[in-house]
């Protein structure tokens, strides 16, 4: 008679295998337990069964190192994405303003490694921890993130695009509990700190390496000549960065010696040096009109009583000679039409200032300003 198979042995090794796997799940598992946060050991890539095998070892070099990672889709996507997510992590950080806070990216769905792949390829550069930068930040912003604080009063003010007088120092503001301070990556230029603001709240889609425009102006008047505020006040009115209404709050805390000058702005300047010269007559009992129409000239920057028209030339102007050839063929215009025309430049007004209001107050002595006098010259 033929044997019965014996299925008792079958069953057996059957038994054992299952055995097997489950030893080494439960030795894994407690494995993974004790080593949070780290890879799976060399040793388990081989213990699984090749008929069941859902990972497989891939070898990457990277200089002299060399790492196993697991091959499965969710295995494959802890490898960095292509070159594009660089590109990705740049546009957002410069449309943030070329300098980004770490909660800022995660909050547009970059995901840590694609920042960490970036800081790799040199897309962007880590200026302290949890904050980053393109290659184009400039100076100013490095400094201020570097030491720990944000860009602030008059630097501040002039990335909002306003009229801030010449200064080579840096503005920084740091909140009332700033620790840990470093220094400045920036040589030769000196730096003022200002402790007076709260600790700032980030905002994902707005620039938080430096103070909102309020914040900057009201820090910035503290230390300017009250002239340069309302240079400043016009500005920020001009180009409707702020309101009527928050220029009185500003002015409600600002130092006893501004306080009053806001009489005194006016948001149809269109230059700072503009108003510099306006509130500096208006100082002498002079009163000047911005802006003014004129026909057959056009507008004018200033024009006192009925006849004498200033043009002020601000830092940066006639980039061109067809500026040049315009402004004279203005000036013979409004002379053929009887104004009296005093062109003052950048440096007159800001270096030379004497001279210039010398002049000035000659010509209204000698009544040149008024319609009834014959104008000479």
């Amino acid at each position: 008679m033929p044997r019965a198979p014996c299925t008792s042995s079958a069953s057996a090794a059957s038994a054992s295998a299952s055995a097997s796997v489950f030893r080494f799940r439960f030795s894994f598992s407690g494995w993974m337990r004790r080593h949070p946060g780290s890879r799976r050991p060399p040793s388990a890539i081989n213990a699984i069964h090749p008929e069941k095998r859902s990972w497989r070892p891939a070898l990457h070099r990277r200089g002299d190192r060399q790492r196993i990672t697991r091959g499965t889709p969710s295995a494959r996507r802890a490898v960095p994405r292509p070159s594009s997510c660089g590109v990705l992590v740049v546009s957002i950080v410069s449309a943030l303003g070329e300098v980004a806070e770490r909660s800022q990216l995660i909050a547009r769905g970059v995901r840590p490694r694609e920042i960490s792949a970036a800081i790799r390829r040199g897309a962007i550069v880590r200026v302290r921890r949890g904050w980053f930068a393109t290659a184009t930040a400039s100076d100013e912003q490095m400094a201020a993130v570097r030491i720990g604080g944000r860009l602030g009063g008059m630097t501040a003010c002039a990335t909002f695009g306003l009229w801030v007088p010449e200064s080579a120092a840096i503005h920084i503001s740091l909140s009332r509990n700033s620790s840990r301070l470093r220094a400045s990556p920036v040589s030769g230029r000196p730096i003022i700190l200002d402790w007076a603001s709260d600790r700032p709240q980030i905002h994902p889609a707005r620039p938080a390496w430096r103070v909102d425009v309020g914040t900057a102006i009201a820090q910035s008047i503290r230390v300017l000549a009250p002239d340069e505020a309302v240079a400043m006040l016009d500005s920020a009115l001009h180009h409707r960065l702020i309101s009527g209404a928050m220029v009185g709050k500003i002015l409600q805390k600002a130092p006893q010696r501004v306080r009053a000058i806001g009489p005194m702005i006016d948001s149809r300047a269109e230059s700072g040096i503009e108003s510099l010269v306006r509130v500096r007559l208006q100082q002498r009992g002079i009163t000047s009109l911005p802006q003014i129409e004129i026909p057959g000239v056009g507008r004018v920057d200033l024009l006192i009583g009925d006849r004498l028209v200033l043009e002020v030339d601000g830092r940066g102007f006639h980039s061109s000679t067809d500026d040049f050839a315009h402004d004279r063929e203005r000036d013979l215009t409004s002379a053929a039409l009887g104004f009296r025309v005093i062109r003052l430049s950048y440096r007159q007004v800001i270096t030379d200032w004497p001279s210039s209001e010398a002049a000035i107050l000659a010509v209204i002595d000698a009544g040149e300003h008024r319609a009834s006098r014959r104008i000479s010259g």
